[in-house]
């Protein structure tokens, strides 16, 4: 206390009030140092505020049986009305239960009358007085950590160890809207609050028991709202020198979020390795460095490794065949630097026997534990590339099959023109024969032998003998007879020369259209045709029916000579037996050329034969299908191969039998090897 010090005393017994008056005056001693204390007493609760309100006043002595108000309500209206004032009660009797109430109403102390001598009264006055200035001094920071607590979004909740609530802060009121009011010194689990109480009441008790930090997973409330949030929480021991019971806290976070987070992550978690270890195709990764680093199961299978500890002590490149092995590092190092690099391939592996095996990969950059690696996706092609050899091996087969029945067609086509010439070579033979066999050159031959025999007389002979006076008129009639025989003969060698030189021109265009096709060059498409016409000596047939030729000015074809006349020849041979075959009244086949696109022209044969049946529509270019007695079934499907391997497309149409067939080839004005499909509408029944 200073030496100067005002203690407001609230007693209505003045007898009480004059004891202590006396133990509270100063002594001489005192006086002579300069303490100086004054009391100023009041007999009523209302006079006394009015002193406080008057000012002045360091103490207050506070009697607890006043006339105008009862017990405890004084000291918690000085608290909530004069709190900066230090108080300390007195009463008669000492009650334990009413004095700790007293404390934690806000009092400093409480003091039994009768048992308060000078020294005790002076000390609790000093002590209240040293206490309430300290309070004082902490308040400030006693203020903001109440509002840093306040502020604080998760749940702070401070018991005792008897499960009494001593905190409860604005967030513990928000979700089971209870105020502090309500809860502050009421037992916990009153409440009944709608969360998971049997798990926060037994963290309490293990924390209570250890006297050690407990923490709580997940704590779910129900909010007011109707929704429920997870919490985690942590239940701490406090300590505090002025309490009997040790409190503990209660920290609850919300972590709702995150548990959703950590469930969708967990799900997903899950998902992932029910693709990843079902996927039908095979996952692995490995790092830039060459490192094997996962696989799933199915590459496991792929590759023949029991395990994935097997598969992963093996370096990487002992699956990948050797002449492959540079083409493989080169992709993934390219990927390494960042440069563009072939991600999609196909490549020769190795099972772990030994046993060669064909992959296709697709390689995604990624990061695999802060490190860059490769992701790959692996499909085991190996019964793909077996059948697509298989394929090739027939395929080959099949267009060594297809062409040699075309050069046999050709060649049956060559021989029967040929056939037609040598019968009239034969004819022109047999004729010369016979005129040889009659000719008057045997009259020569006994006219110089009778002149032979009159070589002596031959003067005589010719002026005197009657047969010889007839050789001068005889020679004369014998030379005109040889001239006209001559004439005659020359007439026939020159129409058999002519039909020889037919059968060397026949055999010439064969022999150049016998080599090795493949070659590119720049064609006209009317001279291909007018070869095919020659080749199929249709003009031959022109007496039979008529062959109209309507030609559009086209651009040259950069293509294989071979090929395209390998096509026409068929298609022209086709409409032949489809005329010969249905003899119409007035046999037509019509020849067109057109430019449909400026990339491309096309040539349709168009007769008017026996046209198409319509159940053989999507069997046209099939292979050895065919409806002719003597037929293969190899002329329009090796057509349909050659006219896909130039780039174009070969299709027929007809209205239906009896109404002829168009057969149209459509190509490109270069050919570049594309895979066009062959396509067809109806089909002809003189197929080849």
């Amino acid at each position: 206390m200073g030496a100067g010090t005002t203690i407001l005393l609230i007693e209505d017994n003045p007898i009480d009030a004059q004891t202590m008056t006396r133990l509270l005056a100063p002594t001489e001693n005192e006086q002579t140092q300069g303490i100086l204390r004054e009391v100023v007493h009041c007999a009523q609760f209302s006079s006394g505020v009015k002193q406080l309100i008057a000012g002045g006043s360091d103490l207050v002595l506070l009697d607890l049986n006043l006339p105008d108000i009862h017990g405890l309500q004084a000291v918690r209206y000085l608290q909530e009305h004069h709190a900066d004032v230090p108080v300390i009660v007195l009463t008669d009797l000492y009650d334990e239960t009413l004095a700790i109430q007293a404390i934690q109403a806000g009092c400093q102390d409480y003091l039994v009358k009768d048992q308060v001598d000078r020294d005790l009264l002076l000390r609790a006055l000093r002590y209240a007085i040293e206490r309430k200035r300290a309070d004082k001094k902490w308040q400030p920071i006693h203020q903001q950590t109440i509002q840093i607590l306040a502020a604080i979004p998760s749940l702070l909740i401070s018991v005792d160890s008897h499960a009494t609530v001593i905190w409860w802060n604005i967030t513990a009121e928000k979700i089971f809207g209870l105020t502090s009011r309500e809860v502050i010194g009421q037992p916990l689990g009153i409440f009944q609050l709608p969360w998971d109480e049997h798990i926060v009441l037994e963290g309490l008790a293990r924390c209570c028991r250890t006297n050690k930090v407990v923490s709580l997973d997940a704590v779910k409330i129900g909010c007011r709202n109707g929704s429920e949030r997870v919490l985690g929480m942590t239940i701490i021991p406090m300590q505090d020198v002025d309490r009997d019971s040790q409190p503990f806290l209660l920290f609850g976070a919300d972590i709702t979020e995150r548990q959703y987070a950590e469930d969708a992550l967990r799900k997903s978690e899950e998902r992932y390795r029910a693709l990843v270890e079902g996927s039908l195709q095979g996952i692995s990764i490995v790092s830039f460095k060459g490192k094997r680093l996962f696989a799933n199961p199915m590459l496991l299978r792929i590759l023949g490794y029991a395990t994935i500890d097997d598969y992963l002590c093996h370096d990487v490149t002992e699956s990948v065949a050797p002449h492959e092995r540079q083409r493989l590092r080169h992709y993934r190092e390219a990927l390494m630097r960042g440069e563009p690099s072939q991600t999609h391939y196909e490549f020769e592996a190795l099972h772990a026997d030994g046993s060669p095996i064909w992959l296709e990969r697709i390689a995604t950059p990624i990061t695999w534990d802060e490190e860059p690696a490769l992701l790959s996706s692996i499909i085991d092609i190996t019964a793909r590339k077996q059948a697509e050899t298989e394929r090739e091996r027939l395929q080959q087969q099949l267009i060594n099959s297809s062409r040699q029945a075309g050069m046999a067609e050709m060649a049956t086509g060559v021989l029967h023109n040929v056939g037609n010439v040598l019968n009239s070579v034969n004819v022109s033979a047999r004729l010369l024969s016979d005129q040889l066999k009659q000719s008057s050159i045997t009259h020569l031959a006994k006219a110089s032998a009778l002149l032979q025999d009159h070589a002596t007389d031959l003067g005589a002979f010719l002026t005197t003998d009657e047969q010889g006076k007839h050789f001068p008129r005889f020679f004369n009639q014998l030379a005109h007879k040889l001239e006209a025989e001559r004439v005659a003969w020359l007439d026939e060698v020159e129409g058999l020369m002519r039909n020889v030189e037919h059968i060397k021109e026949i055999v010439s265009l064969q022999q150049s259209y016998a080599r090795v096709s493949g070659i590119r060059e720049r064609l006209a498409l009317l001279t291909l045709l007018e070869d095919a016409l020659k080749t199929l000596d249709v003009s031959g047939l022109q007496a039979n029916f008529e062959v109209v030729r309507d030609v559009e000015p086209v651009p040259q074809l950069l293509t294989d000579k071979h090929k395209v006349l390998q096509i026409l020849v068929n298609l022209i041979s086709n409409a032949k037996h489809a005329l010969i075959t249905a003899n119409p009244m007035q046999p037509r086949l019509t020849l067109r050329i057109v430019q449909p696109s400026p990339a491309g022209v096309a040539v349709e044969v168009i007769d008017n034969g026996v046209g198409i049946q319509r159940e053989h529509l999507t069997r046209i270019f099939e292979h050895g299908f065919t409806t002719k007695k003597d037929g293969h079934g190899f002329g329009l499907h090796s057509s349909a191969l050659a006219a896909k391997e130039l780039g174009g497309t070969l299709t027929a149409y007809s209205e239906g039998p009896g109404c002829g067939a168009t057969f149209r080839l459509e190509l490109p004005l270069q050919t570049e090897g594309k895979n066009t499909c062959v396509k067809a509408s109806i089909v002809d029944n003189d197929v080849s």
